[in-house]
Parts: C-alpha cells; structure tokens; sequence
C-alpha cells in the first residue's frame, strides 16, 4: 500500500471516528457499529501498510526512495 493513500485513509477514518464521537452522524443507538466498522477498517489498512514499503512494494523487498525497478 503505498504510503500517500494510507494517509489519505487514516486521517478521513480519524475524521469519522472523531465526528461520531462527538457529534451526530449517525442515530446514538448506532454509533457503536459505525465505530467498530471504521475501526475495523483502519485496523486491516493498518496491517496492510505494515508490509508495505512506502512506495508499495511488499516489505522484504529493501526499499530505495529512488528506485523504481523493484515494481
């Protein structure tokens, strides 16, 4: 997963988490399914970029900042 759209994702899912929390996205007797549906979201693309070089590659590929040949 490449670094930008890991970004991206995290701060509109923090965005979302935040808004319900504190405010009134959705009915109060769902909020608690909104919150574990992004959460759970977050935590898969979490994984993902964990074993991922920024650029996209998987992780025990050795990453070059450079270098695109490893595509």
């Amino acid at each position: 997963m490449k670094l930008k759209l890991n970004l991206i994702f995290q701060g509109a899912a923090g965005v979302i988490q935040f808004a319900n929390a504190n405010g009134s996205m959705v009915p109060p007797k769902y909020q608690w399914l909104l919150a574990i549906l992004v959460g759970a979201a977050q935590l898969v693309v979490s994984v993902q970029a964990h074993y991922s070089n920024p650029d996209g590659t998987n992780a025990s590929v050795a990453y070059r900042p450079g270098d695109k040949t490893a595509q």
